[in-house]
């Protein structure tokens, strides 16, 4: 399981490194709605974008892949819940919207993304988790203290999505 996880990661942060950096330009407005998530600042960092940890869960573990601000920056937390089951999740924001949907389509296409079982873009942003344990609703929620999904943009975007 411990192999699985740094394989995971390491995936993950392949992923943000091969695609390089550069500097992003520009803002956007927010969007509310009803069940729809806000949408997140381009120039906003992947850590604003991770899910702030709520109902007996903690951060445990916070690593920076391809730079902590700016395109192509990431973030892999590990979050705890108090039974002790984890969840990784990661925040990874691409340069512009089109590199972020050519990830996303990427992710899409292989299926299950190292390890993770929730893959979903809002923005310039790609925001995916996992955890080894079967508590994929639990996993949906934590996803949901994000300011930039809700539950709802989750399941309406959820590149994973099981079918049936």
């Amino acid at each position: 399981m411990q192999r699985r996880r740094v394989l995971r990661l390491a995936g993950i942060a392949a992923v943000t490194a091969v695609a390089g950096c550069s500097e992003l330009s520009g803002g956007s407005s927010s969007e509310a709605g009803s069940g729809i998530a806000r949408r997140p600042s381009k120039d906003a960092p992947p850590r604003a974008v991770l899910p702030s940890p709520e109902g007996g869960l903690a951060i445990t573990g916070i690593r920076t892949t391809g730079g902590s601000v700016g395109a192509n920056a990431g973030q892999l937390a590990t979050y705890e819940a108090d039974d002790g089951t984890t969840f990784e999740v990661a925040a990874l924001r691409m340069e512009t919207e089109s590199d972020a949907a050519a990830l996303a389509s990427r992710i899409r296409d292989q299926g299950r993304f190292y390890g993770m079982d929730v893959a979903v873009r809002h923005g310039v942003f790609v925001v995916v988790g996992g955890t080894d344990d079967d508590a994929r609703d639990r996993l949906l929620t934590l996803l949901s203290y994000s300011e930039a999904l809700s539950r709802a943009f989750i399941a309406d975007n959820d590149l994973l999505a099981a079918d049936g």
